[in-house]
């Protein structure tokens, strides 16, 4: 995550940052008490919004 300063990043390094990002969140997210993550989990999987179903599916991983 070297390259907050940077106008643009090359489609690699965009997908590089992502996935790390997910990483981080994955990794705090596993640490929380069992009824927060099933808070966060019900609020994206009960959505319209199919990207935060999508977001549901990967969280459903570590409850």
């Amino acid at each position: 995550m070297n390259h907050w300063n940077r106008d643009k990043l090359s489609p690699e390094e965009l997908k590089k940052e992502i996935e790390t990002l997910k990483r981080l969140v994955f990794a705090i997210y596993s640490k929380l008490p069992p009824e927060e993550k099933n808070f966060i989990f019900q609020n994206f999987a009960s959505s319209h919004d199919p990207e935060d179903r999508d977001a549901a599916s990967l969280l459903n991983v570590y409850r």
